[in-house]
């Protein structure tokens, strides 16, 4: 996957939310870093989670996709970055930093979600969510099969 193209996504994505959401575009694109997932996990849950993305709050503009994600032509990777992406939308304009720090997480996390699933759902692909808060991002049926689900 070239820069460019990776750029050029950064740039469509950042259009859709902005047409499809309230937030306004990004100013600056953000430095996309891809990492290791069991880096990944070892950075972010301290030990062995299945974490594939995350946005840290500081410093503002970075992201981190494992490595293999495909946002350039994959519909279910590119649904990964806007979401992290989204987080740095929210972090840009303190979306509900009124609260405390895990409502404030927790609200974060489903408005990306909804957001994600319904750019999926333009694609015709969805996501699932496991007890009403995390997303379960696994691909569904065997190798070579289409699903619905990313």
């Amino acid at each position: 996957m070239s820069a460019d193209a990776l750029r050029e996504t950064v740039a469509a994505l950042v259009m859709w939310l902005a047409a499809h959401t309230p937030f306004a575009a990004l100013e600056t694109p953000p430095q996309i870093v891809f990492i290791d997932q069991a880096a990944l996990a070892e950075r972010v849950c301290g030990r062995p989670c299945d974490i594939i993305a995350w946005t840290p709050y500081d410093p503002p503009g970075l992201l981190y996709l494992t490595e293999g994600m495909d946002p350039v032509n994959d519909v279910c990777d590119q649904s990964v970055l806007l979401h992290e992406i989204i987080h740095l939308l929210q972090q840009r304009d303190g979306r509900f930093a009124d609260l405390d720090l895990p409502t404030l997480k927790h609200r974060r996390e489903m408005e990306a979600l909804v957001i994600q699933n319904n750019f999926l759902r333009e694609h015709g692909r969805r996501i699932l969510y496991s007890g009403g808060f995390a997303a379960k991002f696994k691909r569904f049926g065997p190798p070579g099969m289409s699903s619905s689900y990313c």
